[in-house]
């Protein structure tokens, strides 16, 4: 038949043309949202031909669209070290980054693809923007900390206040179960307060959410539904993204436009 199959075409064909049909159907099957398929075909096609910067790319992306962060961060490095001079891939990676929330990640491959080519002012404005939420993201934590030594020392009222502030904390961390469990204090402390039961309802509700449809749930999605601090929120779409070449093998050219290379 028609199917790329073991004992089928596959026997067939020599292993780089076949690696180079197994990277598309990667790409495809990732176009079409289907991450699981895609890694599969990604595997077979690194498997034929190892060394493929583009492969390992992809495959970091579907392993980061099923939830498994660490083995995509494996396949972003060795994307990256096997042509570490391509500025283009090092941006992919950090928009890749981005997507996932991971922004110190991606401030880091951002300066690796300046360092290769300064005058990319789009990358320059991404970092600039990247860098401003990292030390955004530094203050939040800092009061978290703040936060979380305050909130039992106080009493009544006081200590409301602390645990609601210290909710706001980690809602816009996006740690939603934190945040709903403070909210639970702070309501044990004054029962049927309006503003706080609503605020509760509406953390409660989104962590669900967000615990339902993690990791398929885009990041600008995540942020829409539990309020998590994020610059990028609403401006993923005018973000340009380097374009690898369908067949993954040499450096591409620079495009704009996102194309789906994401899973």
């Amino acid at each position: 038949g028609d199917n790329v199959e073991p004992g089928g075409v596959d026997d067939e064909l020599p292993d780089e043309e076949l690696a180079h049909i197994k990277y598309n159907l990667g790409v495809m099957y990732s176009k079409l949202g289907k991450p699981a398929e895609s890694k599969e075909a990604l595997l077979r096609s690194i498997e034929l031909k190892p060394g493929n910067a583009y492969a390992h790319l992809n495959l970091g992306n579907q392993e980061v669209a099923l939830g498994n962060k660490e083995s995509g961060m494996a396949q972003f490095k060795l994307a990256c070290s096997a042509s570490p001079g391509d500025a283009s891939l090092l941006l992919n990676v950090a928009y890749a980054l981005i997507d996932d929330g991971s922004i110190s990640e991606a401030a880091h491959y951002l300066r690796l693809a300046l360092e290769i080519d300064p005058d990319d002012d789009e990358a320059r404005h991404t970092l600039d923007q990247v860098s401003r939420e990292v030390e955004a993201e530094k203050m939040l934590r800092s009061k978290v900390e703040e936060g979380e030594a305050l909130v039992g020392t106080a009493e009544g009222a006081a200590d409301v206040r602390a645990r609601v502030g210290l909710a706001n904390s980690y809602r816009s961390l996006g740690r939603l179960d934190d945040a709903a469990a403070q909210l639970r204090e702070a309501l044990a402390l004054q029962p049927g307060h309006p503003q706080i039961s609503q605020m509760y309802e509406e953390v409660a509700a989104a962590a669900a959410a967000a615990a339902k449809s993690q990791p398929a749930m885009k990041d600008q999605e995540l942020v829409q539904a539990t309020g998590r601090f994020s610059l990028f929120a609403g401006k993923k779409k005018g973000r340009g993204k380097k374009s690898p070449k369908a067949g993954g093998g040499s450096s591409p050219k620079k495009k704009k436009g996102k194309v789906g290379v994401a899973g």
